[in-house]
């Protein structure tokens, strides 16, 4: 069975002996969107012996949208961390056509966590998340929806977007997290992630069995926006606790939300959805050396990839 063989670029040996000081920052999260990285994000930020980096709605988003600021402007980031693993979150990486080499010339040795969900299950909750922020109409239907935004297909290739980073990385730098399992066992996912990173395994972080960001539409999207407007305020001067811990009470949410919502996901489309990723799904079981049956969209095909 064919399999993808990482490339690293002739000049790595140069640019690696040419180094200055070591870099900041000890491991990436690079996605995908819609995939539990909150969640992720908040139990590596809960452990004493990991510092991560936020912007205002957690991802940095350095390697993919602000690289021009250059490496002291990101390291800025994490001058508060001492002496403690340092870490950031930003779900555009994974996505990204330039993130995987830019990566690779801060750090070679980077470790890389990347979270995957089914990817007919990411692309829905995708286009739910862009009606609730208010980016699309919550009339427009997914079919409609995927006509006029690719990337919602594209960020689940996961296989095509993969291919891109091993051409910069091995296996062995990579974490894989699937979203349907995670919960099944939170502990031991917590466990992993902190075995991955190299910090204590042992410790416990609070709200393990709790869900972020869950699905959810705003009753009000002027509503939605103000509170948004509000968050932004609150974390700009130093507020982020009293945010999160407004947007964890389940009652503040009810008030917020509403579940009738049809995008019009059918069986036909769902179909035509599952058959556009059975080649992807099978060559990335194939990388990644797993069963991915967990996924409603897995058809158990395996191609050569």
């Amino acid at each position: 069975m064919a399999s993808v063989t990482p490339v690293v670029p002739a000049s790595a040996a140069e640019r690696l002996s040419a180094r200055g000081p070591a870099p900041r920052v000890d491991f990436l999260g690079l996605g995908v969107q819609k995939a539990a990285t909150t969640w992720l994000y908040r139990i590596l930020a809960a452990h004493p012996g990991i510092f991560m980096a936020r912007a205002e709605d957690k991802d940095l988003r350095f390697f993919s949208a602000y690289y021009d600021r250059g490496h002291l402007w990101y390291e800025r980031h994490f001058a508060a961390a001492g002496s403690r693993r340092c870490g950031e979150f930003s779900t555009s990486y994974f996505y990204s056509k330039d993130a995987p080499e830019r990566v690779f010339r801060y750090h070679p040795g980077i470790r890389l966590l990347l979270s995957l969900r089914d990817p007919v299950e990411r692309l829905v909750s995708h286009h739910i998340h862009e009606i609730r922020v208010g980016r699309v109409r919550g009339d427009l239907s997914l079919a409609r929806a995927l006509e006029s935004n690719p990337s919602y297909v594209e960020q689940s290739m996961y296989y095509t977007q993969l291919s891109r980073w091993l051409e910069w990385f091995p296996r062995s730098s990579f974490h894989i997290v699937i979203f349907e399992e995670m919960f099944r066992d939170p502990e031991r996912t917590a466990r992993e992630l902190y075995a991955f990173v190299g910090v204590d395994e042992a410790f416990v972080p609070d709200g393990l069995g709790e869900k972020v960001n869950e699905r959810r539409v705003p009753r009000s999207l002027l509503i939605e926006r103000g509170i948004r407007r509000l968050s932004a305020a609150l974390r700009s001067i130093g507020g982020g606790p009293i945010v999160e811990s407004l947007k964890s009470r389940r009652a503040a949410r009810r008030l917020s939300t509403r579940s009738d919502l049809d995008i019009g996901l059918d069986d036909s489309l769902a179909a035509t959805l599952r058959a556009k990723f059975a080649e992807e799904n099978a060559r990335l079981a194939a990388v990644l050396g797993r069963d991915l049956s967990v996924w409603p969209s897995w058809t158990g095909t395996r191609e050569d990839a």
